[in-house]
């Protein structure tokens, strides 16, 4: 699967000109200040780290350093903890997802809010109850939440080298199993959303679109206008760095 070196622009996010959900800004304070890492410390979950090398990173760790997903830990012996890591097939059958155990962090941590998803049953009566509908998906979508402000320095995992030896290094990006990572996904995908339907709609439009994570899907009883609400979000995540695998699809019936 392709990874992906953007990062999404957090300074325009926050400029693009609507009033951002406070639930959203306080998500945000988990992957732009140095919370998290206050956090781990405080609890002292750091506390006498024993290194846990993992063996799942293989053969993608060259893609993983080149996309800056991973670097190597300036200071990795520093008291912050050191997580395992493993893999789980997707459903292609032909690649992986890279999950960081979270779960000794996740129990510390207040339980997220609501995470905005819609019910499935809900995705499917909105496309059925249109005629047109198109769709695109970002890619990596995880790996596009850069960490900065000292979250940065907050995920740490090793690795095994010849001889006994280990390499620690630190994740840059939001990581999957960190249980604020998908409701910080959605959050910024309804909030993108949003702001491209009310940009539609304020042009006429009647055509709208909802999002599963990273799937965005447009619906609409005329082709004309799911065109036009696609080429409203392509603007918007060109504005704030968003990447897609490919542009929308072309609108089906």
């Amino acid at each position: 699967a392709r990874i992906t070196s953007n990062r999404i622009d957090y300074e325009a996010l926050t400029s693009l000109g609507a009033p951002m959900p406070s639930a959203l800004q306080d998500l945000l304070t988990w992957v732009r200040t140095p919370r998290l890492l206050d956090t781990l410390c405080a609890v002292g979950l750091a506390q006498g780290t024993v290194p846990r090398v993992c063996r799942a990173l293989g053969g993608d760790l060259p893609m993983l350093y080149a996309t800056g997903v991973l670097t190597v830990s300036e200071n990795p012996h520093r008291a912050v903890p050191l997580l395992p890591v493993f893999k789980v097939p997707k459903q292609d059958g032909l690649s992986s997802r890279l999950i960081v155990d979270c779960r000794a962090l996740n129990d510390l941590l207040p339980r997220p809010g609501d995470m905005g998803l819609p019910r499935v049953d809900q995705v499917v009566d909105l496309i059925l109850r249109h005629r047109w509908a198109a769709e695109a998906d970002a890619v990596s979508y995880f790996y596009q939440f850069g960490l900065e402000g000292g979250a940065d320095k907050a995920f740490r995992v090793a690795y095994g080298q010849q001889r006994g030896q280990f390499v620690v290094a630190t994740i840059n990006v939001l990581p999957m199993g960190f249980s604020y990572a998908p409701v910080i996904a959605q959050h910024v995908s309804n909030f993108l959303v949003a702001i491209a339907v009310d940009a539609h709609r304020a042009q006429g439009g009647r055509a709208t679109a909802v999002v599963w994570v990273d799937n965005f899907i447009v619906v609409g009883d005329c082709r004309r206008e799911v065109v036009a609400l696609c080429s409203v979000l392509a603007d918007i995540f060109a504005q704030v760095r968003l990447e897609l695998k490919a542009p929308f699809s072309t609108p089906s019936q």
